[in-house]
């Protein structure tokens, strides 16, 4: 049994009791060729048969998941998936890389990469430094298989969100479109939209990209672009079957915890860079934009990509979530970290000012310090972050270094 106990400088304490096999920590590395099958770890971690084999991550015995937190994957692929939590995991990925001087693929101008058909991301990144390679992409981009695999390294591990259609479309109203609804309509205009939305919006414009209204997050997955004029089920399918073979992990917003365990396991990243503030959350209930049944029906029926890829990896998620619950602790780190997470959250909210507190390591995460710099770091938004990553990665290309 491991204690895990938090001390606050003002000399209260929280304690933890974690049970524990050992608090060793041990790692075996596996290398080969990526297989495109599926295995998982003895740890109940989900991985596809590339990540047991060409990836920096670790495996273990058949009773023990013990990592080695010196090790982490730091070749990442992230598909920044608009509004699907993208924002919240690109704030991870960001301070992971800044903490270990990681180099990221950046656009030279904005904060996006290309989102257009037929334009390369090195047509509009910022060159890696001398004698360096890229390490990390986490900004917006649509997903174009042969263009990642030609700017990051073989061994990346991709990443991406996924989270209920409707839900996301909603949210993407809230953000980008609350104005363009309520001129259709004061009263019901999402309803009204939906039931003609070729009278509203021009689906597919003549520069070729889709309405982000319509199949938007099938759009950032790189979905062919007849589909979306003549959506064939069977083409959807071998598509899809393609990116469950390229991505080595598609998170589900609704099990957003979870997943980020899965996550941390793959990765084999401490529970402290996992630990994330939610953005972009829409809090404001506007009456005008109230939903139900007859809206969400419409647009499962209008949007037929994005239900097809979120139903398959909801699905394959689920699979895998039940398969490791009778032979694994994740349900045990799971509580840990919600735990945890909620202390350091009130924290941040409540102390930040006054105190302190160190958190005593685990066998999930090594010891660290929670404090006003660390609470802060948390909160810089991602024009901050990019705009200062920018800066540096061009100083570094004019020094050489």
């Amino acid at each position: 049994m491991i204690v895990c106990i938090i001390f606050w400088h003002n000399s209260r304490t929280v304690s933890e009791n974690v049970n524990t096999p050992d608090n060793a920590i041990r790692i075996k590395q596996a290398n080969g060729k990526k297989s495109g099958t599926s295995r998982q770890t003895s740890n109940g971690s989900l991985v596809n048969g590339a990540m047991m084999n060409s990836r920096n991550r670790g495996t273990e015995s058949n009773r023990e998941h013990l990592y080695n937190f010196s090790n982490p994957v730091k070749h990442i692929a992230f598909l920044k998936v608009h509004k699907v939590a993208s924002g919240t995991m690109q704030n991870l990925f960001l301070r992971f890389g800044i903490e270990h001087d990681l180099v990221f693929v950046l656009p030279k101008s904005g904060i996006s990469l290309p989102m257009q058909p037929g334009k390369s991301i090195s047509s509009v990144a910022i060159p890696p430094p001398a004698h360096r390679t890229y390490d990390v992409l986490c900004s917006h981009v649509r997903y174009n298989r042969s263009d990642f695999q030609k700017t990051l390294p073989s061994d990346s591990v991709y990443i991406a969100t996924v989270r209920d259609p409707f839900r996301q479309f909603i949210s993407s109203i809230h953000y980008y479109h609350r104005k363009f609804m309520l001129k259709i309509s004061k009263q019901k205009p999402i309803l009204k939209f939906l039931q003609e939305p070729n009278k509203y919006t021009r689906i597919i414009p003549e520069n070729g990209r889709v309405s982000n209204f319509f199949n938007s997050m099938a759009w950032d997955f790189g979905f062919p672009l007849d589909l979306f004029v003549l959506p064939d089920k069977a083409q959807i399918q071998e598509y899809i079957s393609q990116l469950d073979k390229d991505f080595d992990l598609v998170i589900i917003v609704e099990y957003f915890d979870e997943s980020l365990v899965l996550m941390r396991r793959l990765l084999n990243w401490d529970m402290r860079n996992i630990l994330y503030i939610s953005s972009h959350v829409q809090k404001r209930h506007e009456p005008a934009f109230a939903v139900g049944e007859e809206e969400e029906n419409l647009y499962r029926k209008w949007c037929l990509l994005d239900y097809a890829l979120f139903d398959f990896f909801k699905s394959k998620f689920l699979r895998h979530w039940e398969s490791i619950l009778t032979n694994s602790d994740v349900l045990e780190e799971l509580r840990y970290f919600r735990d945890m997470k909620s202390k350091v959250d009130k924290y941040c909210r409540e102390h930040k000012a006054e105190s302190s507190f160190y958190i005593k390591p685990c066998k999930w995460h090594a010891g660290f310090l929670v404090d006003k710099q660390y609470c802060n770091d948390r909160l810089f938004t991602e024009i901050q972050q990019v705009r200062k990553l920018q800066r540096k990665q061009t100083l570094a290309i004019r020094r050489g270094t």
